[in-house]
C-alpha cells in the first residue's frame, strides 16, 4: 500500500529525532521503511508487522523501534495490535526504546494509549517516547 505524504513526513521527522537523540545525528544505523529505502535497508518483520524504523546495532546493546501514525490511523485496531507486537518484542531486551510519532493533535491520546498497551503487554521496562509537536 502506498504511504500518504503525511505518513512519510512523520517517518522522516521521527528518523531525524531518533538520530539526534540517540545516535549523534547519524542515520546510517537506522533501517527505515520508506519509499526511497533500498530493500536491504528496510526493517525486519516483527511478530507479523514491519515497523517504520528499526535499529539493533546502535547504541550497542540497544534496540530501537519506531512507528509513525497519521491522525486517521492512530485509533485503528491494526495500530493497537501492531504496537502490542512491537512492545512484546522490546520487552525481551534489556535496553529497548519504542518511539511513537503522531501529529501534535494526537500527542495526549498517544501517551495514554501507549501506557495502556504497556500494561497489557507487561512491557513497562521499555523506554517509550511519544514525539510531540509534529505536523501531520
Amino acid at each position: 500500500m502506498a504511504e500518504s505524504s503525511a505518513h512519510i513526513r512523520l517517518v522522516e521527522e521521527m528518523v531525524n529525532w531518533i538520530a539526534k537523540k540517540y545516535l549523534n545525528g547519524e542515520r546510517a544505523y537506522l533501517l527505515i521503511d520508506h519509499p526511497d529505502s533500498h530493500t536491504n535497508n528496510k526493517p525486519p518483520n516483527i511478530n507479523g508487522y514491519v515497523p517504520d524504523v528499526f535499529s539493533s546495532i546502535a547504541p550497542p546493546g540497544c534496540l530501537i523501534i519506531g512507528e509513525a501514525k497519521t491522525i486517521n490511523d492512530v485509533e485503528r485496531i491494526h495500530t493497537e495490535e501492531q504496537i502490542k507486537a512491537f512492545l512484546r518484542h522490546c520487552r525481551n531486551y534489556e535496553n529497548a526504546i519504542f518511539v511513537f510519532a503522531v501529529p501534535w493533535q494526537m500527542s495526549r491520546f498517544a501517551k495514554a494509549f501507549i501506557k495502556r498497551l504497556q500494561g497489557q503487554t507487561e512491557s513497562s521496562i521499555v523506554e517509550v517516547n511519544v514525539i510531540e509537536g509534529l505536523l501531520g
